[in-house]
């Protein structure tokens, strides 16, 4: 089957397994051109549990700098797709150029403000509510 028809069948399929399937075939192909189509995938999929594969699945292709638009995962996404993510935005952080590493460096700020702003909300039920019975 040619890599095109591969990466529409990646696009229209709603099995879970042959989506998986495709996705990790064309990452051993090295087939760069699926890259948007699995970045788009893992977006619209992302508040399910079935794109962890799809993160794992980019390790073999060319997408540092397409990154950024999902880097958020590490934060929010279900533990598999977590560490895969992390261990990706590891492995091709050094790949990218500047401009997305600085988005990069602006989006993990933005996590830490929120993470902060979390354990202030936290401190506050604990010391309003909780401690308070």
């Amino acid at each position: 089957m040619e890599i095109e028809a591969l990466i529409e069948e990646l696009k229209t399929t709603e099995d879970t397994n042959r989506r998986n399937e495709l996705a990790l075939g064309l990452s051993e192909n090295h087939s760069d051109e699926a890259v948007p189509v699995l970045i788009g995938l893992i977006r619209k999929l992302r508040w399910t549990d079935d794109y962890g594969t799809l993160i794992y699945a980019l390790n073999n292709l060319n997408c540092a700098n397409e990154l950024p638009e999902i880097l958020d995962i590490i934060f929010h996404g279900n533990l598999e797709a977590c560490n895969n993510m992390l261990l990706l935005f590891k492995k091709k952080y050094p790949e990218m150029d500047a401009e997305h590493k600085a988005q990069c460096r602006r989006i993990l700020e933005y996590e830490a403000e929120r993470a902060q702003d979390n354990l202030e909300t936290i401190d506050n039920i604990m010391d309003t509510v909780i401690d308070k019975d």
